[in-house]
């Protein structure tokens, strides 16, 4: 029971630790995308929720600390401590940007990769935090708990965030010369919703089309193949303010794709 409510405290520290450094970063450098591996790991809880949640709080930690606590950091540190914390750092941080670097090999997006690379200094600190923990406790099954406590309460307060939006576009659906997606809306705000405006642009915003709203299904012909087009949909809705007061706000939410 003890080392369950230490292994619990860890995954706080951790946790803390990333919400720290997700603040600073966004204070230092303004508001930031969600990079890909997160993204995948979004689409994965909207497909298939309950796979998502086995494979993120089970698997992957029993995975990932046999192979970067027990495999890396074990047989470095009796070497050298401070490489073994260096090595197994780097290596946590950059196994979970693949999908940022696959995705760059595929569209050579410089601006993606920069936004996407902000989050590396997460995964860093948290690589480093749990070889801390296994460097203080010689016990893998204590990192083990850590890292499905830390993965637990990153997954709550996804869905949580995940439940409380007023919006998402889902069913992206592209092809050589045209973009197709649908808008969920929250059921809490359906009968106040509204969408002002639906907007595709690409980068250099030489190419816009601008869509009708409140439409079940949104879609645009006579894009130019293999390029990347932003998706901005703004709308209003009602909610209630810290006074109890109702007011309407407006907000947007944007995405991207490419035509293939």
């Amino acid at each position: 029971m003890n080392d369950i409510v230490k292994a619990i405290g860890y995954a706080f520290l951790v946790y803390a630790c990333a919400l720290f450094l997700s603040l600073l970063d966004e204070n230092l450098f303004g508001a930031s995308d969600v990079n890909a591996n997160q993204a995948s790991i979004n689409t994965l809880y909207e497909v298939a929720p309950i796979p998502a949640i086995l494979l993120t709080c089970l698997v992957a930690p029993i995975i990932e600390e046999f192979i970067f606590r027990y495999f890396i950091f074990k047989p470095i540190s009796k070497k050298s401590t401070v490489l073994a914390f260096i090595v197994t750092g780097l290596t946590f941080g950059l196994i979970h940007m693949i999908s940022t670097f696959s995705s760059f090999i595929e569209t050579h997006d410089t601006a993606v990769l920069l936004n996407d690379l902000r989050s590396l200094v997460q995964y860093v600190a948290a690589g480093l935090l749990f070889a801390y923990i296994y460097h203080k406790t010689h016990k893998l099954y204590m990192n083990i708990l850590a890292h499905m406590f830390y993965n637990t309460i990153v997954t709550v307060i996804m869905f949580v965030y995940l439940g409380t939006i007023p919006a998402k576009i889902t069913n992206i659906q592209t092809s050589s010369d045209s973009v197709s997606f649908q808008l969920n809306v929250n059921q809490e705000y359906s009968e106040s919703f509204n969408v002002t405006e639906v907007k595709i642009y690409d980068d250099d915003n030489l190419i816009s089309h601008s869509l009708e709203g409140n439409q079940s299904v949104y879609t645009v012909n006579g894009l130019v193949e293999d390029t990347k087009y932003n998706i901005k949909v703004t709308y209003t809705y009602e909610t209630y303010n810290v006074l109890g007061e109702l007011e309407e706000v407006e907000e947007s939410i944007t995405t991207y794709v490419y035509t293939y």
